[in-house]
């Protein structure tokens, strides 16, 4: 397997550079040429142009990723390919936009049902704290009344990104829940 990625460049007849594919891991075999990948390491110029395998006007030229900047829940990043066609790379960049209300929508969404997902699994995991012969004292059985009415009621905020877990009891030793995985943070 490639250590890096590369963009399969296309040359036209102008001198111009087209993307055709990527970023991808070079594949291990290419257009009838077993061990293709193996050139990353053997002969790396090989694969900036290959007309030497009969495969004229094309080549697979690295890319070069610039450092990703960080976003909020509220933000997208778009990537931008620029060929160098004189270092034959393609270096990524990014560009951060805002999300439309449409994608903004669409995201809390996704996230709300995501985490409605593990909520349910809380709720079934303790649905037998509230049978009249659940193996807890009273006190407790009230805590994970409590706690189960947190969880049905957490989706009553104005705001997902603002969701944050109800404190597990802890109160019956007898039942050991697991941790509730982290919320996505929105910065």
């Amino acid at each position: 397997m490639s250590m890096n990625q590369y963009f399969l460049i296309y040359i036209n007849n102008s001198k111009e550079c087209v993307i055709e594919n990527g970023p991808i891991n070079l594949p291990e075999n290419y257009k009838g040429i077993s061990g293709f990948a193996d050139l990353e390491k053997s002969a790396p110029e090989l694969l900036l142009d290959l007309t030497w395998a009969g495969i004229l006007n094309y080549g697979f030229w690295k890319a070069v990723f610039l450092e990703k900047p960080s976003i909020t829940c509220y933000q997208k990043i778009i990537s931008i390919n620029t060929i160098d066609q004189d270092k034959k790379i393609v270096i990524i960049s990014y560009l951060i936009e805002d999300l439309t209300d449409q994608e903004l929508k669409l995201k809390k969404e996704s996230l709300a049902d995501n985490l409605k997902i593990t909520r349910n699994r809380y709720l079934a995991m303790t649905d037998f704290t509230q049978l009249p012969d659940a193996p807890i004292s009273s006190e407790s059985k009230i805590e994970f009344l409590n706690f189960r009415s947190q969880l049905r009621n957490m989706f009553e905020v104005e705001n997902v990104f603002s969701i944050s877990w109800p404190v597990i009891p802890s109160s019956a030793n007898n039942i050991n829940l697991p941790p509730f995985p982290p919320i996505p943070s929105c910065n």
